[in-house]
């Protein structure tokens, strides 16, 4: 299973054109898809930002002390 994240513009007649990675075999595949709209990213952006790259994690953690945690861990 591979999981990856792209912007796409949905058209008037609600279809999106999706370029999958050349990792992904060809062949028969399920594909999920979640629908999430994004504000008009031209104006400006937000002091979060950067946390959106950890989308994962709960807003209330660091997202840079979760990843000293991790490699504190890795390293015992």
């Amino acid at each position: 299973m591979e999981t990856f994240r792209q912007i796409v513009t949905i058209s008037s007649n609600r279809t999106i054109k999706v370029t999958l990675p050349e990792r992904i075999p060809l062949g028969q595949a399920e594909i999920v898809m979640v629908v999430q709209s994004i504000g008009d990213t031209s104006t400006s952006t937000s002091l979060s930002a950067p946390a959106n790259l950890f989308g994962f994690l709960p807003k209330r953690l660091d997202p840079l002390l979760f990843e000293r945690q991790i490699r504190d861990e890795w390293n015992r």
